[in-house]
């Protein structure tokens, strides 16, 4: 075959896995256990097998054909067999009956009552079949011989043609077959039937759907090589080609639920079908056969063909094809039809970190959660815990789980996603789907792609990295992971977060390449909860696992995520137990030829039990696991959606409202002459029974017209709540009064009647409030508060969603004030006469003060703090100027963000 492509990271495994394959062949055969000895034996069990079977029990004697089963004695009544019959010579049954015939189990006259009705393809008569697949047609010349100008043998040859044809008119690969297709079951579990091309089928409806399997092509090899190599590219250039194969189907049918669940991988843009993600063994086995015999002279068929019985049953294949026959045109209207497309599924694209905003996807089972942002920020959370530390921070949008990449040879460190590290890419590119998030980005001559998905079936999210190599020479590469363990819910680690840490107790599981962290009660009420970290590599790995537990180590005194000193080439320290400060980190070094690829998953998660946290480490430490998880979720989202009654471009729309709602944005927000106005705080939301701790979306409704927003925003909060995000919908009417007042009415009965009903007037659920009956100062307060204010009279949702930024006023920008020359004298300071110096300070005055003299990037091994306080106002200052101020608590009223964070 040739391989295009030559130096992509398909083609070089590919080379690798062949030379692999050629020196296990090529080793002793000879021998007790040699290959040559167990081969032998494998084809003695199987002449056996063959032998030892009678074909007469499923075969009709009155009828002269073979029923399609038999059905064992029941409840229903005593074994029977199946009212159907294999009456085709165009099916893959003929091999059976060629066989039977061949040991005699039944007479040679049941050939000839296989039905033949003939067809006609571009003039040349064809057999019909029953589902017109090229498996009916193909699938017995793995094993049997061919002859030219023959009636099988011309049927097969115009089966391929046609589909060709057929391909042409839909516009799509062709190669259609019995397959999976694009539906499950309850269980997650692929559908499976036959499909074929109108024209060549007896069965009804087959233009009705269309779904292409490659391995109809491996089949059609054997035909025509010359098109089936072309047509495998195709395939691969959509993105069939898997890491086993080719997946298992592309559905281009559209389809509606119906009592199963359409799942699969959506395609790109401009492509309608969708990929059924499976990989079925006895497919895969058909085109291993199919291409062997294309490329290496048909040896299958020869070994069959050598058999005694079947060279004396060979002139049954050699029945020549009628000049004159009469011609059967089945159901001529569903040949012309076009298939519809498949729905397509929209995504969100970002090629660039630097937004006015972050933009947030939100993936979750329901239980845990993930929030992500196009540069690479977010948190985890689960049950009400956050499992990694979580900040709301539109400025710096950080993040507390990463994937840093470094170069061995060259010192070179960056990042899977723009944070932390916050290097420039080459390219950057970041996908929001309903089902995951993608982060794609080239580096010094390294592609990677990591992508981001919550499990189905477990509290955890997998964060799966492709590292490929697109230069000219080997790499070596160390790639290690970050999470900042939190295990608490947000406000307790909010208040103090090293006191809350203090609990968390981490060990490394070597056997799952795992780290287990244990949250230890504080008190007999609470239960303890475990957070769990495990790696799965695909590919070639250098040298053993290394971990990191402890935050101070892994960051550095006075260096943050932007700059950890785990990444200055030294090895991770293995700490476990007792730290101050836990994380989790993995690292694994890699070595990658040019065009070759590594594949590593990350997972992160969460169980209520020791017990449970171990067979998670275990699970997870298998690479199949990850592929499930991506291949659920998708499943997962469709369902969602499904389920909430919205299409995938609203689930996007609401996925983009659901940013602003998380990050600020003045866009959205009110003006800063109503925020002026505004003179309440918090306790002014009380009387409505609004609590103010949950992010606020304000939709005023001003007329009747306005209903669809309403519906919209009621159905993008339910889209939340199964996202993970709480937040308060108030619903304002600003109607003017009137005597029956049917427009608070209808609001009133909509709230009633819709899933929302149970959330009305409750935390993380609706209000609805009438604005003629507050006072203006009230007004002002919810319009300040909100993050996300809506007005009916702006339009629908998504021209709200683009709706454009405030101009600044002129003079708000002043002219940045001129530079001065520094003065010489302002780089010495004088240090005072110390007392027990230690090399980072020592008494001064008399014992009285304390001075911490610090030399270039020099830090104090811990926080040197100074507390400046009287009974009703404090500050706390640090040696390397950090400090946060408060008025007459320190906990509950501060004035500026309290970091407590000993490290950096």
């Amino acid at each position: 075959f040739e391989s295009e492509g030559a130096s992509s990271s398909h083609h070089v495994e590919a080379v690798a896995w062949s030379r692999s394959l050629a020196a296990a062949l090529t080793a002793p055969a000879q021998g007790p256990g040699g290959l040559a000895t167990r081969l032998e034996e494998m084809a003695g069990r199987a002449v056996a097998l063959a032998d030892g079977m009678s074909f007469d029990f499923l075969y009709d004697w009155q009828r002269q054909l073979f029923v399609t089963g038999y059905r064992l004695a029941d409840a229903e009544g005593p074994g029977r067999s199946d009212p159907s019959f294999y009456d085709l010579l165009a099916s893959e049954a003929r091999l059976a009956s060629f066989l039977a015939i061949a040991k005699g189990d039944v007479p040679d006259g049941h050939w000839f009552h296989l039905g033949r009705l003939l067809t006609s393809v571009d003039g040349s008569p064809t057999l019909l079949s029953w589902n017109a697949s090229l498996f009916e047609y193909l699938m017995p010349l793995l094993v049997m011989q061919s002859y030219p100008g023959t009636l099988l043998d011309q049927s097969c040859r115009m089966a391929v043609r046609r589909q060709m044809a057929y391909g042409r008119q839909q516009g799509v690969p062709w190669g259609i077959s019995e397959s999976a297709f694009n539906v499950v079951d309850h269980h997650g579990t692929y559908q499976y039937k036959g499909f074929g091309v109108p024209g060549l089928g007896l069965r009804r409806g087959l233009g009705d759907e269309l779904v292409v399997a490659p391995y109809a092509t491996a089949l059609a090899a054997m035909v025509d090589p010359e098109g089936a190599a072309h047509n495998f590219r195709r395939l691969a250039r959509e993105g069939l080609d898997g890491a086993y194969g080719f997946y298992e189907a592309v559905d281009y049918t559209h389809r509606k639920a119906d009592g199963g669940e359409s799942v699969g991988e959506p395609r790109p843009h401009g492509i309608r079908g969708v990929v059924v993600q499976a990989f079925l063994a006895h497919h895969q086995g058909m085109s291993l056969v199919a291409l062997a015999n294309a490329v290496l002279g048909d040896p299958m068929v020869q070994r069959l063909q050598s058999d005694p019985r079947v060279k004396a049953t060979a002139l049954l294949l050699q029945e020549r094809a009628p000049r004159h026959a009469p011609i059967t045109q089945p159901r001529p209207a569903e040949e012309t039809r076009v298939a519809a497309p498949a729905s397509a599924v929209t995504v969100r694209r970002f090629r660039s970190p630097h937004t006015r905003y972050p933009h947030a996807q939100f993936l979750s089972n329901g239980a845990y959660t993930t929030i992500v942002t196009n540069a690479g920020g977010g948190a985890s959370m689960c049950r009400g815990l956050a499992v990694t530390r979580y900040r709301e921070d539109r400025t710096r949008d950080v993040g507390s789980q990463c994937i840093y990449l470094r170069d061995v040879r060259n010192g070179s460190v960056w990042s899977a996603a723009y944070h932390p590290t916050d290097r420039e890419p080459e390219e950057y590119l970041v996908t929001f789907r309903a089902e995951r998030a993608v982060f794609r980005r080239i580096h010094e001559g390294i592609a990677t792609q990591l992508d981001i998905a919550v499990s189905t079936e477990d509290d955890v999210e997998v964060r799966r990295l492709t590292v490929t190599n697109q230069s000219d020479g080997p790499r070596e590469l160390e790639v290690t992971s970050y999470a900042e363990i939190a295990l608490a819910s947000v406000a307790a680690d909010l208040v103090h977060p090293v006191f809350s840490r203090l609990f968390v107790e981490p060990e490394y599981l070597p056997e799952s390449a795992a780290l287990v962290c244990a949250r230890r009660p504080r008190a007999r009420s609470e239960a303890g909860v475990w957070a769990v970290h495990v790696l799965s590599v695909e590919g070639r790995m250098q040298g053993p696992v290394e971990w990191e537990t402890d935050r101070g180590r892994f960051l550095g005194r006075g260096r943050g995520p932007d700059n950890p000193a785990a990444l200055d080439g030294r090895a991770l320290s293995g700490t476990t137990g007792a730290v101050l400060d836990p994380i989790v980190s993995l690292r694994q070094r890699i070595r990658l030829a040019p065009g070759g690829f590594v594949r590593l998953s990350f997972a992160t998660g969460m169980a209520a039990s020791r017990d449970g946290a171990l067979e998670m480490a275990h699970k997870y430490n298998d690479p199949s696991a990850a592929a499930r998880t991506f291949a659920l979720a998708f499943t997962h989202a469709q369902s969602t959606l499904r389920h909430l009654g919205i299409s995938s471009d609203e689930a996007q729309l609401f996925e983009r409202l659901a940013s602003r709602v998380l990050f600020t944005d003045a866009s959205l927000r009110a003006g800063p002459d109503v925020m002026d106005r505004n003179v309440l705080g918090q306790p002014g939301l009380w009387a409505h029974g609004i609590s103010g701790d949950l992010p606020i979306l304000l939709l005023r409704v001003v007329e009747g017209d306005d209903f669809p927003l309403v519906m919209q925003v009621l159905q993008a909060q339910e889209y939340w709540r199964l996202k993970g995000l709480s937040a308060d919908v108030v619903i304002m009417n600003v109607h003017p009064v009137s005597y029956i007042d049917e427009l608070h009415v209808q609001l009133a009965a909509l709230l009633d009647t819709g899933p929302w009903g149970a959330w009305k007037h409750r935390p993380g659920g609706v209000y609805l409030l009438r604005g003629d009956r507050m006072s203006e100062d009230e007004r002002n307060l919810f319009a300040s508060v909100a993050r996300v204010v809506l007005s009916g009279d702006r339009g629908e949702l998504s021209s709200q969603l683009d709706w454009p930024y405030p101009e600044k006023k002129g003079g708000e920008e002043r002219p940045p004030a001129p530079r001065q020359a520094p003065d010489p004298d302002d780089g010495e300071i004088e240090i005072p006469a110390l007392t027990f110096a230690n090399g980072t300070g020592g008494f001064t005055d008399g014992g009285r003060e304390y001075a911490v003299v610090l030399e270039g990037d020099q830090e104090t091994p811990l926080p040197w703090v100074n507390v400046i306080a009287n009974p009703g106002f404090g500050t706390v200052v640090s040696a390397s100027g950090s400090a946060y101020t408060w008025a007459e608590n320190s906990r509950e009223n501060r004035l500026t963000p309290f970091a407590n964070d000993p490290v950096t």
